[in-house]
Order: structure tokens, then C-alpha cells, then sequence
């Protein structure tokens, strides 16, 4: 494998970051070296001490790589940073992400299903930063090598990851001609000292000819270490070089050229360890605060969240931005720019630094607190956001900021402040984060954790936050661990005297079980008796926590009346707060009264409508539900063929994001239509159809759904461009019923009833006062054509 071309961007998929403003310098057997035992390898690990450059090289060969048409990796070039996460079950979730496929949210990450989709592919997959986690990298590596043949993997780590078949390159500093002991004008042909002038040249500084024995001696005392170089010709601003080189070389931090007869990567943990305590002590004592407690930060951050986490009467919020600033000039920490916002990273191996010096200030503890603390209160704050129009804004924020949430839970576990750790989870757990952005393996985890800790008395958080994992344990189909939660909420409850508002919760809990696990109309009851508890006894102003569910429930075991009702009620209510997942998920329920109670056409229009809508704000845990339930309305309105095709694509999907049919209702209505969808097709052409659909990528499958929701054989045809329902309307209108009758024969709020109104009227073309005449005259019309 080998390629002269120059980086570039966009010449194939893949998520290389942008170009580096700073010039590539060297490295050039190095890259030659990489690329011909990537030819030879399906792995090559470049090894080497912190701050040599391995992520440097490798990001720069596997430009080189996405940038040459004669490299066969069809499917891209991807980075997986592994830096951010803690957890060996993260690894596989982060290559799923990087390359947007989807994973099973219910129970992690599975292992098989990510082999299987990898297996079909041809691509070079880049793991940065491997040895903080090198077993669990290891093992998924050796796992992708059997499995997938078109993947090549290249991994940087300061240890091999000793997997069959690795090709290993260490990264060596840069030359810096400590073999040549004349200062001569060819001195600059050495890679340390190309660095050197290349980088001074970046901040304003131009050496030399003259200055080049200096600048040869100061990348010798600096062992050529790329970062400790850099990190060197920024100070190069305030003094000269020569006074640079005097310095260092009189520190006896820098009497590195005794380390001879040690491992040759000690020395240069050293050397990088002194430049970066040089350039530590350098700083204001106002920007070695700040360092150490943007260490705190596990993987990239914005500057606001920065103000309010690391300010307190030491370092005023309104200086962050300008010490923040100063740290990025000085080479402290990395900008990177997403969507147009700035997000600052912090290299390894300063954090490492900094962090250790955290450790020995005496106010650590409340420092580290205060870190905490703040993304307890963010959290609530973004709890609040859940069904409004920002949620999905939000929902992506909590995304990104996700690794520091959970450093927060780890320093409130840390410093025995469970309740504050259980604050944090519950907040975010009502976010309902896991869902939306299908990684419910990572809330369930979370929770668990929390709630698991030891603590010396209950509290009403514990009875919240079992409430939550049960409420996944069901939609992941653990009704085991529903149950066994519910049974400690119970205990719990009795300890703490049995509160009537948190009785509702209990009865909630009961309901929740009852309805997904065991098909139960008798939870309609229930929900009854736990609303009732809560009005009656629930604080001024607060939520009815079940609310949401209560229509979900209406229309899964409840009776006719009640699941138009609830749907319609929740329609109207998602409108009000402006929740667009709230909205879809409001339709879908609507959706389901109709295809059981109503006509199975508009439960074709609603699924269609909210698979569409879903799809289109990225939520991961709707579109499956919306899928199935499509294919079922198909099987209703005759469409077999259709309703095979979705159902195969839903068992794919339910494979890769989330695991529905482990509810037991959504098994038992899934059941009930493939079982007629197989016999009206027969076995043989249901599993055509139905391998059809597994086979086709999901922006294929929602257009394949909306096709066939649009054929038009077999559903009534309606005058005048209008939906069933508005006709039926137009009928009672006719009728002289008024909008209240009409609301209470459908079983729809009055409010549901004037939007169609209007809706007919603008299809008709009818204003004034007297539209509701020309309506009943335009359905008279209808009637005596027909």
C-alpha cells in the first residue's frame, strides 16, 4: 500500500478531521514504512511515549489514504478517539457510532450484529489512544479480523496490543542530530529542527541561520519530543532562543542525559514531563488554576460550560474566556470546531499533567465538587426541557457532553455524596436521553450504578430513580429485573411511611408491568387509582409523572372510547408544548386506536407520518415502533406483501437499534398480523419479502413505506382532496351537528375538531361566518353524485 498524494478531504466517506492548519514536517519513512505494512497487515499499531506524534502520523497516513482513488476502501476512513470513554462495553457502542450504524440500544452493544454489518464492509477503521483500554481494544480487534476481511485497522498505543497478525511501528522522536556534533548550515535538514523553525513561524517568530546551533541544541535537550518542541517555540514569543536553551539547560528538571541504561522511552517521559512543568510554571497563577480544573473536563467542552464549572472566588467567571484563550495560544489545549461552535480537547497527556497537579492543592476535593455540581444542576436544567420544541437540541447537547455527566457521577461516588450522584442520574434519566439517542445500555448502566451505591437512609430519589430503570427494564423486555425493582420501590416506600404521592408512583410502577408485560386491561384501573393519589396529594404545579404513558396504555388495552380519547388529548397536548418526539409519539398512539377501533387507512396515514418524522430528527428508539406498526396496518388494508417487506426490515432494525419485541404486548400484536401476513402470502413468499426488507439501508426502507402508503388501491376516494375523517366531519357538520356534538361522538377534543374544520374550509376553498352552510351544501352535492 503506498500513495504520494497530498491530504484532502471529501474524496471519500469518512470523519478525518479537517485539515491541521500547522504544516506535517518529517516523518517520511515513517509514513512509507506505515503504509507498506498496512499492505502486508490487516493491523499495524504505532507505538510510542506520549508526545511523540503517534496520532499526528497516523491522522496525517490516513489522509493520505482517503485521499488516494487507487486505495480500495470503498466505505471510508474513520477515527475512533477512544480517549473519552472508561468502560471496556463503550468501544464497540463508539466504532457503531463513528460509522452510523445503528446498534441495540436495549442490551449494549452487540458484538455479532456489529461483525455481521462489518463483514460486509471495505474500510480502514483508525483507534487512537488504544492503551488506556488495550485488553478490550484488543479483543474486538482480533474479533474484526476473523470476521470482516475488507477492514484494515491502524492503532496508535503506547503498548502493543498483542493480537495475532499486528504489525507493530514504534514512533521514535524526531532527529535531532545528537550524532552530529557540528552546528553546520545543513543543520535544518534534521526533522526536530525543520519543527522548530515551522512552528516559531506559526506564532510570529522567524529564525534564523544564526540561530540554528541553538535551535539545534534546544530540540537535543528536548529529546525531539514533537509535543515538548511545540509546546517550546511558543515561549519562544517572550524570550530569546538562546536564553531558551540556557535555561533549560541549567534546570536540573533537564538533566535528562544521565538516564543512559534505562528503557529509551523513559528519558523521553522526562524530557516531556519537564517541558511540560516549564511550561506550567510559566503561566499566571490564575492559568495553572485553570489548566487543572479543565483537566477535570474527560473529553471536549465549551467555553460556557467552562465558565460555570471552574469558576468560583478564585478565577472569576468572567476571566475564564481570556485565561482559556491564553491556554490555547500557549498550546495547552486544542480548538476544534463543530457546526460553527468552538469545543476546546485537552491533550492527554497535559491532562494527565494537570490533573496530578490538581491532586496536591488542598481545596481538590471542593474543586472537583464544584465540577460535579455543576453538571448536577445541568442536568436538571435539561430535564426541563424534555417536551418542548428545544428537546432535541438539548437531547443533542447531552450527547455531547455525556463522558462529563458521567465524570461527575464518579467524583460524587467518589467523595461519598451519593445523593448528590442520584440527583444527576434521575435528572437525566427524566431526559429520557437513552431513548431518543438509542443508548439505553448507557442510561440502565447509570442508574444502576447510582442506585446500587451504599447509603445510609432511602429517600423518594430512590423510588424515582428505580421508577426509571424500570421503565427501560420493560421496554428492553427485562420484566424480570421490572419486577424485582418494583418489589425494592415497595420496601422502600414502607420505610419512608408510605407517602400517598409516592403510593401513586408504586401503582404507576404496577400499571407499567401490567400493560408491556403482561397485556392487562386491568392497568386502565390502576392508572385511575394512581392519578387520582397524585392530584390529590402531589405538590403545587408538578407533572403527573405517568402522563405520558397513560395514553400509551388506553391504546393498547384499553376500550374504544378511552383510546381516542387519551390519543386525541395527547395530540393537543404535545401541540401546546411544542415536543416534536411528544407529537409523533401522541399520533402513533392515535395510530394504534385507529388501526384496532377505527380505519386501518388513517392508521397507514399516522405511522407513515411519524416514521417519516422521526427518521427526520434522528430519534433512535421511535422509528422501529412506527415501522412495525405500519407493517400491521398494511396487513389490515390488504397489503401483505408491503407489510412483509416492513416486517423484515423491523427485525433487522429492532436487531441493530432497539429490541421490541422483548415488550411482551408489542410480541403479541406483532404476532397476531404476521401470522395473517404469512398465510394470505405463504411461507415461502413472506420470507422473500421480508429478506427484501432486511436487506434495504433505512433511508430505503422509510421511502419503500411512504411509496406504498401513497398507492391508493383499495382506500376509499374522497371529493374534494379530503382525509376520511374530515369528510366524516363534513358529514355531522351537514348534519347541523355542532363542533361539541361532533367532538363527543368521535370521542375527540373540541379543539381536534375545529383544526379540521379549518382544514376543510382551506381545501374547499370556504370563508365567513356561513362556511359551515356552504359545507353542508357541498356535501349534499357529494351525496346526490354519488
Amino acid at each position: 500500500m503506498t500513495t504520494d498524494s497530498a491530504p484532502t478531504t471529501g474524496t471519500r466517506p469518512g470523519n478525518l478531521p479537517a485539515a491541521d492548519e500547522t504544516s506535517f514536517v518529517g516523518r517520511h519513512h515513517a509514513v512509507a514504512d506505515t503504509l507498506r505494512m498496512l499492505g502486508e497487515s490487516r493491523l499495524v499499531t504505532l507505538t510510542g511515549t506520549g508526545g511523540v506524534g503517534k496520532t499526528r502520523l497516523a491522522l496525517r497516513i490516513a489522509s493520505m489514504i482517503a485521499a488516494n482513488p487507487a486505495e480500495d476502501f470503498p466505505d471510508g476512513v474513520w477515527v475512533v478517539w477512544l480517549t473519552p470513554l472508561s468502560q471496556p462495553e463503550q468501544i464497540a457502542a463508539a466504532v457503531a457510532e463513528v460509522l452510523g450504524l445503528p446498534f441495540n440500544s436495549s442490551v449494549g452493544v452487540s458484538f455479532g450484529v456489529l461483525l455481521e454489518r462489518l463483514s460486509k464492509l471495505k474500510l480502514l477503521l483508525l483507534f487512537d489512544n488504544c492503551e488506556r483500554l488495550a485488553d478490550d481494544v484488543a479483543g474486538l480487534v482480533r474479533r474484526v479480523l476473523q470476521a470482516a476481511p475488507g477492514v484494515r485497522m491502524l492503532a496508535t498505543s503506547r503498548q502493543t496490543l498483542q493480537v495475532p497478525g499486528e504489525r507493530v511501528l514504534g514512533v521514535s522522536p524526531l532527529d535531532a542530530g545528537n550524532d552530529d556534533p557540528v552546528a553546520s548550515p545543513e543543520g535544518t535538514r534534521y526533522e526536530a529542527v525543520q519543527l522548530l523553525y515551522d512552528r516559531a513561524r506559526a506564532v510570529g517568530i522567524e529564525l534564523c541561520e544564526s540561530d540554528l546551533p541553538n535551535a539545534k541544541r534546544l530540540c537535543q535537550l528536548l529529546d525531539g519530543i514533537p509535543l515538548a518542541i511545540e509546546l517550546a517555540a511558543t515561549r519562544l514569543r517572550t524570550m530569546g532562543i538562546k536564553d531558551l536553551v540556557d535555561k533549560l539547560a541549567l534546570d536540573e528538571r533537564f538533566s535528562l542525559l544521565d538516564t543512559a541504561g534505562t528503557h529509551y522511552s523513559q528519558p523521553h517521559h522526562s524530557t516531556l514531563s519537564a517541558m511540560i512543568s516549564w511550561s506550567y510554571d510559566r503561566c499566571c497563577p490564575e492559568q495553572q488554576q485553570l489548566w487543572e480544573r479543565l483537566a477535570l473536563f474527560p473529553a471536549s467542552f465549551r467555553l460556557e460550560v467552562a465558565e460555570k464549572a471552574c469558576s468560583d472566588a478564585t478565577i472569576a467567571a468572567e476571566n475564564v474566556a481570556e485565561l482559556l484563550m491564553s491556554l490555547v495560544d500557549q498550546s495547552m489545549l486544542v480548538v476544534e470546531i463543530r457546526d460553527g461552535a468552538a469545543r476546546y480537547r485537552m491533550l492527554m497527556t497535559m491532562r494527565s499533567f494537570a490533573k496530578a497537579k490538581l491532586r496536591e492543592r488542598p481545596e481538590e476535593a471542593q474543586i472537583r465538587l464544584r465540577f460535579a455540581e455543576h453538571y448536577r444542576d445541568w442536568a436538571a436544567e435539561l430535564s426541563s426541557a424534555v417536551q418542548s420544541p428545544h428537546e432535541i437540541a438539548w437531547l443533542q447537547l447531552i450527547k455531547a457532553e455525556m463522558p462529563s455527566f458521567l465524570a461527575a457521577s464518579d467524583i460524587f461516588l467518589a467523595e461519598g455524596k451519593v445523593h448528590d450522584a442520584k440527583r444527576l442520574a434521575v435528572a437525566l434519566g427524566q431526559s429520557r436521553w437513552g431513548y431518543a439517542l438509542g443508548r439505553l445500555h448507557e442510561a440502565r448502566s447509570l442508574l444502576e450504578r447510582t442506585l446500587d451505591a451504599p447509603t445510609d437512609e432511602p429517600h423518594r430519589l430512590d423510588i424515582m430513580g428505580r421508577m426509571l430503570l424500570m421503565t427501560i427494564g420493560v421496554s428492553q423486555g427485562d420484566h424480570t429485573m421490572a419486577r424485582a425493582r418494583l418489589d425494592e420501590t415497595i420496601e422502600i416506600a414502607a420505610q419512608l411511611g408510605n407517602p400517598p404521592d409516592l403510593e401513586s408512583w408504586i401503582l404507576f410502577a404496577k400499571a407499567l408491568i401490567m400493560v408491556y408485560a403482561d397485556s392487562d386491561p386491568g392497568a386502565i384501573a390502576v392508572l385511575e387509582q394512581a392519578q387520582r393519589l397524585w392530584l390529590e396529594n402531589a405538590p403545587d404545579g408538578a407533572v403527573y409523572p405517568a402522563r405520558s404513558f397513560v395514553p400509551m396504555a388506553a391504546v393498547l388495552v384499553g376500550p374504544p372510547d378511552l383510546a381516542f380519547q387519551a390519543s386525541e388529548d395527547d395530540i393537543a397536548r404535545a401541540y401546546g408544548t411544542g415536543s416534536p418526539i411528544g407529537l409523533n409519539w401522541a399520533k402513533w398512539c392515535r395510530g394504534i386506536a385507529e388501526l384496532k377501533h377505527g380505519s386501518a387507512y388513517r392508521a397507514v396515514d399516522a405511522f407513515v407520518e411519524t416514521l417519516g418524522s422521526q427518521m427526520s430528527i434522528g430519534d433512535m428508539w421511535g422509528p422501529t415502533w412506527s415501522l412495525d406498526a405500519l407493517a400491521w396496518a398494511f396487513v389490515e388494508v390488504g397489503r401483505y406483501e408491503a407489510a412483509a417487506v416492513l416486517m423484515g426490515a423491523v427485525r433487522q432494525w429492532q436487531q441493530d437499534t432497539v429490541g421490541i419485541m422483548e415488550v411482551g404486548i408489542v410480541h403479541k400484536l406483532h404476532s397476531h398480523w404476521e401470522t395473517i401476513a404469512r398465510a394470505r402470502l405463504g411461507m415461502v413468499d413472506f420470507a422473500a419479502a421480508a429478506e427484501r426488507g432486511a436487506a434495504m439501508s433505512r433511508p430505503q426502507v422509510l421511502a419503500y413505506a411512504q411509496e406504498q402508503a401513497a398507492v391508493q388501491d383499495g382506500r376509499p376516494i374522497i371529493p374534494g382532496g379530503l382525509t376520511e375523517r374530515e369528510y366524516e366531519i363534513a358529514g355531522l357538520v351537514a348534519a347541523a351537528m355542532t363542533t361539541k356534538q361532533i367532538a363527543q361522538k368521535l370521542v375527540v377534543s373540541p379543539r381536534t375538531v375545529d383544526a379540521h374544520l379549518a382544514s376543510i374550509r382551506n381545501k374547499l376553498g370556504l370563508v365567513g361566518a356561513g362556511s359551515r352552510v356552504d359545507i353542508s351544501v357541498w356535501w349534499g352535492q357529494q351525496q346526490q353524485q354519488q
